[in-house]
């Protein structure tokens, strides 16, 4: 766009906008975004000089409503504020969701383990009682022992594994926890803030 162009276009924006309703200024808004002004109580008539629709509120006097800025400010703040609560209780149900999985894995290898180790010790008897040798005697003992030590490894790391993951989760779920929780804190002062300015700027705490 040449230099020309944009000052023309500045021009006329200049111009349309010394029609617009005090407070206003030109905006481009789709037709969807029309239908929400409008449900928010927009009036969305045109401007008589430009024929341009605007979207003030009016009181049944015909004066700007003054609680509609701190209102609509409000509400927002409102709705984002319990939608953090919600997501928060999402984030703890989701902490508890994993550790039972992790729990459930945990007793998956434990099972796994126990099975083959049984599985082992069964087939060491077999071939001990074909063999006719004893279990608790010389190398049969000592093979015994290393197949209940395995039973034992395979529990510990089990567990070991168990106890490291139930650490992870808590930690990340934690921190997302706490961030979550800075940011709703931070939006509520800062929604408080905007709802103090909006309606001292309105008229509507005025006298008060």
């Amino acid at each position: 766009m040449d230099k020309i162009t944009q000052q023309k276009i500045k021009e006329a924006k200049q111009l349309l906008e010394q029609y617009a309703p005090k407070g206003e200024f030109l905006a481009y808004i789709n037709k969807k975004e029309a239908r929400i002004l409008k449900a928010y109580g927009g009036a969305g008539k045109p401007i008589k000089q430009t024929n341009i629709p605007s979207y003030f509120i009016f009181t049944a006097s015909g004066a700007l409503a003054s609680w509609v800025v701190p209102a609509l400010i409000a509400t927002s703040t409102a709705v984002s504020f319990m939608g953090s609560l919600n997501q928060s209780r999402n984030m703890r149900r989701a902490m508890l969701t994993d550790e039972r999985n992790a729990q459930n894995r945990a007793n998956q290898l434990k099972d796994i383990a126990n099975m083959k180790a049984a599985k082992r010790l069964s087939t060491l008897r077999t071939i001990q009682a074909a063999s006719g040798t004893q279990m608790g005697t010389g190398s049969n003992l000592l093979q015994t022992v290393e197949q209940v030590k395995e039973i034992e490894k395979a529990q510990y790391y089990a567990s070991q594994n168990l106890q490291m993951e139930l650490d992870a989760i808590d930690s990340r779920g934690s921190s997302l926890l706490a961030q979550e929780a800075y940011s709703r804190g931070t939006n509520l002062l800062g929604g408080g803030f905007q709802f103090a300015k909006a309606g001292q700027e309105s008229g509507l705490f005025k006298g008060t």
